[in-house]
């Protein structure tokens, strides 16, 4: 039963990852990346850096995996403590890791060596399995009239159910962080410093959102989680991977104020207002209804073609004037309803003189 749940979790994942839109924003809005995010939403670590830094470390589940001593018996010879460094830049280095993680997990008949181990021992600490890398997504953020679009690709996908049929559906974005340093104290104080991971974590995050938000809409109900994996360029055998499936702790710490300032999207948010009827704000015979909800005071119906102030898909013409639509007993409260605002506030004197050209 439980290897028919996997087998089924992963054809839906799997479909909805392929199906994720790499569209170009579809309305007005400001164009975001999810690897500047932490400029943007993050958290300043200044103020109670050594309690929001201990948020982070107590949301992630932390495993330390040493694997030098079994790819040392691999290739049948003694582990030692660094091998042979390569003389690539530290930069083109992490970009090749990078791609030979992706290539393996998106075909699984090509892992093998260091890169394979990796995989499996994160795969059995975890007890998840890759699906996807380099998986592309995009969605848009929303904060009463601002709109923003984000898009980027996420370095791998994994889930995870449990044996148990009721366990819930865990999928996870995967980042991985590589680092030129080498040292086993580096790696094991990685997650002491915010320097090494805010930009991966609200990377991540925005992530995160996004692909709740499609698989949502797919109603697929899963848990989303995150999963940071710092490892060594030069020893990738040392690596010390979190994953994080609660992010409660970190929102408590006040890490997440930015995203929750905001409403996520995986489409374009609509720039068609509906009016209801009856409207209070609206004439609703000039605007082409054939309902009102006072049709009395509105039968002076000396009033202009219904047709001439609607196009052919029904929205109201861009020329058509104020006055000619709206009642004539209309007041801000009516406008403010139908448009969902609380008040509207006019610039005072003085904003107004120092705007004045």
């Amino acid at each position: 039963m439980a290897s028919k749940l996997v087998s089924d979790d992963k054809k839906k994942i799997l479909k909805v990852l392929k199906e994720l839109p790499k569209e170009k924003p579809s309305v007005d809005c400001n164009r975001k990346m999810p690897s500047h995010a932490a400029q943007f939403i993050g958290s300043k670590f200044g103020s109670r850096r050594d309690l929001k830094i201990g948020a982070v470390k107590n949301s992630f589940s932390r495993k330390l995996i040493n694997l030098i001593e079994v790819m040392a018996k691999k290739r049948g010879k003694k582990a030692t403590k660094t091998e042979k460094t390569s003389r690539r830049a530290p930069q083109k280095k992490g970009i090749d890791q990078h791609k030979e993680l992706a290539d393996q997990i998106n075909e699984p008949n090509t892992r093998k060596g260091t890169t394979d181990e990796m995989l499996k021992a994160i795969e059995d600490k975890f007890e998840c399995e890759f699906l996807k890398a380099e998986v592309r997504i995009s969605g848009y953020a929303t904060k009463k009239s601002k709109v923003d679009f984000y898009s980027g690709s996420m370095d791998a996908v994994a889930i995870r159910r449990r044996s148990r049929p009721e366990d819930a559906l865990d999928v996870f974005v995967v980042d991985w962080k590589t680092t030129s340093k080498l040292s086993t104290e580096v790696l094991s104080v990685w997650w002491d410093k915010a320097s090494n991971f805010k930009i991966p974590l609200y990377q991540c995050l925005i992530y995160r959102e996004l692909l709740q938000v499609h698989l949502k809409r797919e109603k697929i109900s899963a848990r989303v989680g995150i999963m940071l994996v710092p490892f060594y360029q030069s020893q990738p055998e040392l690596l010390m991977p979190g994953l994080c499936m609660n992010v409660q702790e970190m929102e408590n710490e006040g890490l997440l104020e930015g995203l929750k300032e905001y409403k996520w999207l995986p489409n374009g948010p609509s720039c068609v207002h509906a009016i209801k009827s009856p409207s209070k704000l609206f004439n609703l015979k000039r605007c082409g209804s054939d309902y009102d909800s006072d049709s009395d005071s509105d039968s002076d119906s000396d009033s202009d073609n219904d047709s001439d102030y609607v196009d052919e898909n029904n929205l109201l013409r861009e020329d058509a004037l104020l006055k000619d639509i709206i009642r004539e007993d209309a007041t801000i409260a009516d406008l403010c309803q139908e448009f969902g605002l609380l008040k509207l506030q006019v610039p005072s004197p003085r904003a107004q003189r120092h705007f004045r050209l």
